[in-house]
């Protein structure tokens, strides 16, 4: 069980992160794209 849970967790936080970096990539071109606008 342990084990399980370390590794659904360790799933959760890599995804999570990811899906900040894409967040933040996607804020970079927005703020390209309008210029000032961000």
């Amino acid at each position: 069980m342990p084990k399980e849970k370390s590794s659904l967790g360790r799933s959760e936080s890599s995804s999570r992160r990811r899906h900040l970096v894409e967040d933040k990539v996607a804020k970079k071109r927005r703020h390209n794209d309008d210029g000032n606008v961000g």
